[in-house]
This record gives C-alpha cells, structure tokens and sequence, in this order.
C-alpha cells in the first residue's frame, strides 16, 4: 500500500491520500502510526482520507480491528475524520458504521466539497 499525508492547505485539513494498491492489516499499522505523527507534527485533528483510488476495502475484520484500534490513540481518537470514497455501498457504511459505534468521529462521503465543510464543522 502507498499512503501520502499532506499536510494542511488554508482550509487546517490534514490529507492522507490512498493508491490503488491492496492494504494490508499492516498497512493499517503503519497509516495510524503516520497519520497520529503528522497530527502531532502539524497540530491537526481534521483528516480528509481519500479512498477513490482502492480498488478493493479491507476485510471487514481489518476494518474493525483498524477501527478499534483508532480508540487506543489519544490523538487519533480525538480526530474527526471524512473519508472521501468513489460510491457509499455496504462495505464503505460498515466501515461508518463500526468507526462510529466505537467513539470515532468520522463519515463518508462521496463529494469532497461536502467532506471538507463536515470536517469544518
């Protein structure tokens, strides 16, 4: 998996940015330990996660765990998160879904004008 973290424009958003390459648990591991050190580095809690490109989710057994493990970082935990994603269908809702029933700020969307004004929120 390739993962870019921009850092943030006028608008204070953070930027992590997925290729079109398989992502791994591992993977997960490393965007979070990443991602918690740009938060830190730049100050930063708002995230615009553009999945447009994955051409495949996690399992859903990763997405929970990466979900779950979110909860364990302070600085991730405290971040409010809007995933950007080519189309909202079952698996992008789990994804939500389990994010959001363990205390992760977070949304998809599929248009980034809206993506950006919720994180703004």
């Amino acid at each position: 998996m390739t993962v870019r973290i921009r850092a943030p424009g006028d608008d204070g958003i953070l930027g992590l940015v997925y290729s079109e390459d398989e992502v791994t648990e591992e993977d997960l591991t490393r965007q979070r330990r990443m991602l918690a050190e740009a938060m830190v580095r730049e100050d930063c809690n708002r995230v615009l996660v553009d999945i447009t490109r994955l051409k495949y989710l996690p399992s859903m057994a990763a997405m929970m765990d990466h979900n779950s493990a979110i909860t364990l970082n302070s600085y991730l935990l405290n971040a409010r998160f809007a995933v950007l994603c080519k189309s909202i269908d079952a698996e992008h809702q789990f994804l939500e879904d389990t994010g959001v029933n363990r205390g992760v700020q977070m949304k998809c969307f599929t248009e980034r004008a809206e993506a950006v004004a919720w994180l703004k929120k």
